[in-house]
């Protein structure tokens, strides 16, 4: 997402492709934060949504506080863009549930930064945007 409803995908085609030349299908997930890292948010929500400081492994760290409206309509407009351009796209065997929390994993524990209407909201927007390709967890 390089801004509201404009989509890059160039490294997800670059994966698709490389899969595909080794004629396997794809599995992903796609992430926000990943403990350690940098959050892989688009730099124009940076400072539009709401970060919580928490103690990660290697000390301070930041994670959004993902029921933030402008993150959730943001995440409302990836998800219908990646179904827009991937559902049925036979490159790719399925998609696991993400985006929210660590890993992408649906979780911030110890902490709890997902709240439980987003967890449905997202999961509701995989399905709208997904009726071809499996989407699981």
């Amino acid at each position: 997402m390089v801004g509201d409803n404009l989509f890059d995908w160039t490294i997800l085609e670059g994966l698709l492709a490389g899969s595909a030349s080794r004629n396997m299908h794809a599995v992903f997930r796609v992430f926000i934060h990943w403990l350690g890292d940098p959050l892989r948010l688009p730099i124009h929500l940076i400072d539009k949504i709401e970060l919580r400081q928490f103690t990660g492994y290697d000390g301070p760290e930041y994670s959004p506080y993902y029921g933030d409206p402008v993150l959730l309509e943001a995440l409302e407009q990836f998800i219908q863009a990646l179904g827009d351009n991937y559902d049925g796209d036979t490159r790719i065997h399925s998609i696991q549930l993400g985006l929210l929390g660590f890993w992408g994993e649906f979780h911030t524990y110890p902490e709890d930064f997902i709240p439980d209407f987003a967890k449905v909201n997202v999961i509701n927007w995989y399905k709208a945007a997904f009726s071809t390709t499996q989407i699981g967890a």
